[in-house]
């Protein structure tokens, strides 16, 4: 949440700014179009304090129909109003997790309910089977203890149930490390994305925004490790909900195989059945009030899920909103941040979509492992009556693809135009080259978790390419960028943290001109040659900088090599280069 905040400071700033630039270059003029976009502007500045974002977007569109601006002034109105609708989708998009909190809780109280009224089950056919074995005497018991060959006894079912116990144990164990692993990764990204944070709350100005934007980065790069983390902890509580079903069986049954016991010992003494006899009609009432109760939870998670679907549509409604009023800019200085803000929307707009199939499938997978624990007496009839089945077809994978399709347009026209600029024009392409990777990645994944292997592996193809092009037109400004780094490592990728790179310097020069004080060429021969592949990898890691920095000592050691290592050693004075005084 306080990420979307600063974004959406940062995008109101950047509105008001634009607005009043272009408010200044209109009031120089006096003619019907100027004066059209004069009051324009001042709609947008007056729309700008609204505290309601659907307040201030209406003010906006309002003012754009009554006035029909043209040029800058129209291009200013639809920036504004997108990054307005943008904000919106991000701050919409960011409480969509708590939709879901009430389909959780109702998936809870079943999983609690059934494994209560497995309890009562048990305890009736305890009850029952006990009233019919009186009258068969104790030898009937007996059998209902050791079973038949057509039919386990109480012991050969608390065996397989103990055996049933332990394997699901051994299963949650398995996904809980797995969990672990990538919530290690998370949390570290977390709390360097805090860390750049505070940085921003001390800095001001160019420096602010961009600890922002590395910190806003950072939590980017997680987004499909949070979609593996949750569903770990789905995987997770589907069997905490199966190990309580089968450790309530596990219970019951040793429970069962003891009271059968006293019950033998009890016909033994003629105890009356009128105790058995008022149990079974209590253990009826609780089974059906137990059953009234899962129907009421049953359909309050169909309707959280017909209320987080609308929910997520309407994200996605904010999002390609915003990017069809990012469309309509067609000035050459807005175009390249409307164009990038359109791939963005489009992406989020996919990113909804695919959070919203994957809430959908993670909840039925685990409504239905439920269920199949259950016994089929508690459920019958509770499958029909949940929302088990995903979506009645494909329309929602379709729109998330159409959108992750419409964003890599988006980002590769935005790379066009990045690459035009003068200045900055190559670290703004890689930003946006790092961002089309991204989405691509997540569309991938998407593809291949929803068996679309043709799909996933022509994406897969499509990123090597570009990640090749990159590598080919940016160097190392891609190749050692945090995106292109997440990409090749996955969840093995540590960040690097920033580096001084001169104070680095001064740490390793000592070292890299002990070599000189060797007594024999050959032995400065064997440590040079180390030197040389060590400055190639320092280079590699730490850019153009440390390259400035080494190349002295590359030269120096190249020299000597071409000598043979005969000329005596050069003596360094104070002031040198590489002298150590």
């Amino acid at each position: 949440m306080r990420q979307n905040d600063l974004k959406s400071h940062t995008i109101r700033t950047l509105c008001v700014c634009l607005a009043g630039v272009v408010l200044a270059v209109a009031g120089c003029r006096d003619n019907p179009q100027d004066r059209a976009a004069k009051e324009v502007h001042r709609q947008i500045q007056s729309a700008l304090q609204h505290s309601d974002a659907v307040a201030a977007r209406q003010q906006i569109q309002s003012a754009v129909t009554s006035h029909r601006p043209e040029g800058l002034a129209y291009d200013s109105a639809h920036l504004v109003g997108g990054n307005l609708t943008f904000t919106a989708g991000l701050s919409d998009m960011a409480e969509l997790p708590l939709a879901t909190l009430d389909v959780h809780k109702a998936a809870d109280a079943i999983a609690s309910l059934l494994i209560e009224s497995q309890r009562y089950l048990l305890d009736k056919d305890r009850v029952e089977k006990k009233r019919a074995l009186q009258d068969a005497e104790i030898s009937e018991l007996t059998t209902l203890i050791r079973g038949t060959a057509e039919q386990p006894g109480l012991q050969a079912r608390l065996t397989a149930a103990k055996d049933e116990l332990g394997e699901l144990q051994r299963q949650r164990q398995v996904a809980r490390q797995e969990q672990t692993a990538v919530q290690a990764v998370i949390d570290d990204y977390q709390a360097r994305s805090e860390a750049l944070l505070k940085q921003a709350d001390l800095a001001s100005g160019d420096e602010k925004l961009n600890l922002q934007q590395q910190a806003y980065a950072l939590r980017l790069e997680r987004t499909a490790d949070y979609v593996t983390v949750q569903a770990a902890e789905n995987t997770i509580s589907i069997f905490d909900d199966q190990i309580a079903l089968a450790e309530s069986r596990v219970e019951a049954l040793e429970r069962n195989l003891n009271e059968t016991q006293n019950s033998i010992d009890a016909i033994e003494t003629s105890l009356a059945r009128r105790l058995l006899n008022e149990q079974q009609a209590e253990l009826v009432q609780l089974l059906s009030e137990g059953q009234k109760q899962i129907n009421a939870r049953a359909d309050a998670i169909k309707e959280g899920l017909a209320s987080y679907r609308q929910a997520a549509e309407g994200v996605v409604q904010t999002f390609q909103l915003a990017a069809e009023q990012y469309q309509k800019i067609r000035a050459g200085d807005a175009r390249l941040p409307a164009t990038v803000r359109q791939g963005d929307s489009a992406m989020y707009a996919a990113i909804t979509i695919a959070d919203r199939i994957m809430f959908l499938n993670e909840t039925t997978a685990r409504l239905t492992g439920t269920i199949e624990a259950a016994d089929e007496t508690l459920v019958r009839g509770l499958r029909e009556r949940l929302p088990l089945g995903t979506d009645p077809d494909d329309e929602p994978i379709r729109a998330m693809m159409a959108f992750f399709d419409q964003a890599d347009s988006a980002y590769e026209e935005a790379m066009s135009l990045a690459q035009r600029l003068a200045d900055r024009g190559r670290e703004v392409a890689v930003g946006v080259l790092n961002s089309r990777l991204l989405a691509l990645q997540r569309q991938m994944q998407m593809a291949d978790a929803l068996a679309q292997y043709e799909l996933a592996s022509q994406t897969q193809a499509k990123l090597e390419t570009l990640k090749q092009q990159g590598q080919a037109d940016f160097g190392s400004l891609f190749t050692l960028s945090e995106a292109a780094r997440l990409l090749d490592e996955g969840v093995y990728f540590t960040p690097v943290l920033p580096v001084n790179v001169e104070l680095y310097f001064e740490s390793v020069r000592q070292r890299l001109t002990e070599w000189e004080q060797l007594p024999t060429p050959e032995q400065k021969a064997e440590a040079v040659e180390r030197h040389l592949v060590e400055i190639d990898e320092l280079i590699g890691a730490y850019g153009d900088e440390m390259a400035r920095l080494l190349e002295p000592l590359r030269q120096e050691m190249l020299a000597a090599m071409e000598r043979g290592f005969e000329t005596t050693t050069t003596q360094r004075g104070p002031g040198e280069p590489n002298s150590l005084f």
